[in-house]
């Protein structure tokens, strides 16, 4: 009898009762475990603690910064450029590290199966030659992520690497050579649809702002107000609207030329090793005809400020153009903040971000050198129509992309079994005024998400995670958020009361962070374990506004969002203008 290690669900290998399945379930969201036929055997993930996500995001990051110094250099021999460090980092930092923890994950998985007790006579693997982990964009790249043949080929590419004198393999074709994205790009909502159709007419008059001394896109800001930071520099708007360009073919002969050096350490030469043909086709073969669009194209020419709030992540046009003008007009990079790191395993000043940008706008006080206090730029001229709310809103943590050093459905499975406490202990009438809202991403990550929690509870509202969130403040008596999000801190700074989970088991704390987060645990804002947090909800629906009115809840809710998120009503556009122009 043979034990088979299954890699993926991309295929079945036409299976009968007699052999067994041993797998990860993180990659296997389509098979049915309870199949009578099939004796599947499941290895268990490994177990989850804030010290070995600490320890594997430490030990990542000095390999990501290892492969970075090498990575930049070559990409500058292979285009005959000698851009710095910074330029290749404000372009590809936030893939490279992103594709590192996602092959260091894969690792992680076969190294446990195969150096184990666990008895594996044969694996079905890809022959690999013909199939490339490329992608064309970097926001791609948590999609693929989640496709079966995707990671089917990138396990065996590791298996066959590292792994191979293990077991037998046995060698099959795959159906595709390249991860193409099966994805609607339609827009959700008409405002969407209304907000893109009017930028794209703007954009028209870009040629009036080439000489702008600010561009701005993704500011966190609201269209009107950010159009309103150019006027206030008696400059016209300039919309950074992406603009289109020749996509080519992989050229795997070409990319043989971006070599990297060996290394001593087994699983830095696997990233080595794999890591130039995955390469983003926007870093290799589509770069130039990027660049030849950005230079006869109306964006600004020379901005001494370039300032996002979102866009430094996966939007690589808007990265290559911010590239140019740092490295060659000395633009000075501006981020304004956007999550929540210093609470957890990556520290923001460890973050791609905070490392390329020169001035960093946080939303509370300043902690690294980079830091400029500024306010929540999600909340600037932000204004609610608050109805008599009697409504319990329960914002939900969806499974994501297994992009991390961890298994992202353990992750979830651990929130999830905290949100199922809470909802199991609701009476009839708490049930009823319930509207769960899943993010939008449950769709692709997790689409049984939504049947079961109908199944189970018929009474919940569920919202899929497109209403518009602040329409749902407007009506709510308690938000209740399964996890600590930027959301969190708009629903406290709108004076919502506002309830959070964070298992301290699971998420590092910055010691310098802690007593904050303990001043929230002693008021019953924060709760540290489920069964905590299930009993401080109980406590605070018997009178919710007696609870958020209590002396030591008040004082709490002020010092965390003075550390935090401030919140400015006296002309906050204004000055974010004078706070730009003084940077400059």
């Amino acid at each position: 009898m043979k034990n088979i290690l299954l890699l993926t669900d991309y295929k079945s290998f036409g299976c009968t009762k007699d052999i067994y399945l041993l797998s990860n379930e993180s990659f296997f969201k389509n098979i049915d475990l309870k199949n009578q036929q099939i004796k599947y055997k499941t290895i268990n993930n490994f177990p989850q603690n804030y010290q070995s996500r600490y320890d594997e995001k430490m030990r990542t990051d000095k390999i990501i910064f290892n492969i970075e110094q090498d990575l930049y250099k070559s990409l500058n021999h292979y285009h005959s450029t000698t851009f710095s460090h910074r330029y290749w980092k404000i372009i590809l930092g936030h893939w490279v590290a992103r594709f590192i923890r996602t092959v260091y994950f894969r690792y992680k998985i076969l190294d446990k199966c195969l150096n184990n007790d666990h008895i594996i006579d044969l694996i079905h693997v890809s022959k690999c030659d013909s199939y490339t982990q490329s992608i064309d964009q970097t926001n791609v790249a948590w999609l693929a992520s989640m496709d079966s043949e995707w990671n089917f080929n990138l396990f065996s590419k590791i298996l066959i690497k590292c792994f191979k004198e293990k077991c037998d393999l046995n060698y099959i074709d795959t159906e595709k050579y390249q991860f193409t994205p099966n994805i609607s790009k339609a827009i959700d909502t008409k405002k969407e649809f209304i907000k893109n159709r009017l930028l794209k007419i703007l954009s028209s008059f870009n040629y009036l702002s080439q000489n702008n001394t600010m561009a701005f896109k993704t500011t966190h800001l609201k269209i009107f107000d950010q159009l309103k930071l150019s006027l206030f520099n008696k400059e016209l708007p300039s919309i950074l609207f992406n603009l289109d360009y020749k996509r080519e073919e992989l050229d795997l002969v070409k990319r043989k030329k971006i070599g990297l050096k060996k290394d001593e350490d087994p699983f830095e030469n696997l990233i080595r090793d794999l890591i130039i043909d995955a390469l983003p086709r926007v870093a290799v073969e589509d770069y130039k005809n990027i660049l030849n669009v950005i230079n006869s194209s109306k964006w600004p020419k020379s901005p001494k400020i370039i300032f996002t709030s979102n866009s430094y992540d996966t939007d690589d046009f808007f990265k290559i153009w911010a590239a140019e003008k740092v490295e060659r007009k000395k633009s000075k990079y501006i981020i304004g903040q956007h999550g929540l790191f210093d609470c957890s395993e990556q520290l923001l000043k460890n973050t791609n971000d905070y490392q390329v940008c020169d001035h960093y706008l946080r939303w509370g006080e300043k902690k690294y050198t980079k830091d400029v206090e500024l306010f929540n730029l999600k909340l600037v001229n932000k204004k609610i129509k608050f109805k008599n709310g009697n409504k319990i809103i329960v914002f939900t943590r969806t499974a994501g992309g297994d992009v991390e050093t961890y298994s992202r459905v353990e992750e979830f499975k651990i929130y999830n079994d905290c949100l199922n406490k809470v909802l199991d202990n609701f009476n009839t009438h708490n049930l009823k005024e319930t509207t769960v809202r899943l993010k939008h991403i449950f769709r692709l990550t997790n689409p049984n998400e939504f049947y079961y929690l109908r199944k189970k509870f018929p009474l919940l509202k569920i919202d899929e995670g497109v209403e518009n969130v602040f329409s749902l403040f407007e009506q709510t008596k308690l938000s209740i958020f399964l996890y600590y999000s930027t959301g969190v801190l708009e629903s406290l700074s709108l004076d919502i009361p506002t309830v959070f989970y964070f298992p301290k088991k699971l998420v590092y704390i910055d010691p310098k962070e802690r007593k904050y987060l303990d001043i929230l645990n002693k008021c019953k804002i924060l709760s540290y374990e489920k069964n905590e947090f299930k009993d401080n909800i109980n406590f605070i629906l018997k009178d919710v506004k007696k609870w958020w009115s209590m002396k030591n809840v008040i004082q709490a809710r002020s010092e965390i969002l003075n550390r935090y998120s401030k919140v400015e009503k006296n002309n906050p556009v204004l000055k974010i203008s004078k706070l730009l122009k003084s940077l400059s």
